[in-house]
């Protein structure tokens, strides 16, 4: 899963193609990272028409926050900067106040 998408679908029967090791062992493997808090689950429905409910439901994984990469120096210093509103808000109440 670390080299996934976000949010991915592992589905069971393409698992011994995908990885080499069998759908039960995978299962379980979920189900541990699961019960260790390492991996989030959610539920996806896609159309199925030929489905007797007219959906299918699989799961979607993503690794929790503490395992996710961590988002390089450059975008944490941009998105920490001061806008211009902000500066020009600053200027106003340092003004007002020296009055």
């Amino acid at each position: 899963m670390a080299r996934e998408k976000s949010w991915s679908t592992f589905p069971a029967k393409k698992v011994p193609a995908w990885y080499g090791w069998s759908a039960d062992t995978h299962e379980r493997g979920l189900k541990k990272l699961l019960e260790l808090g390492l991996v989030e689950r959610r539920e996806e429905y896609k159309k199925a028409p030929l489905s007797p409910l007219g959906v299918t439901m699989a799961y979607q994984y993503a690794r929790t926050a503490i395992l996710r990469p961590r988002k390089s120096h450059k975008q944490v210093t941009t998105s920490a900067t001061v806008s211009p509103t902000m500066k020009r808000a600053t200027k106003t109440s340092r003004s007002e106040g020296a009055q």
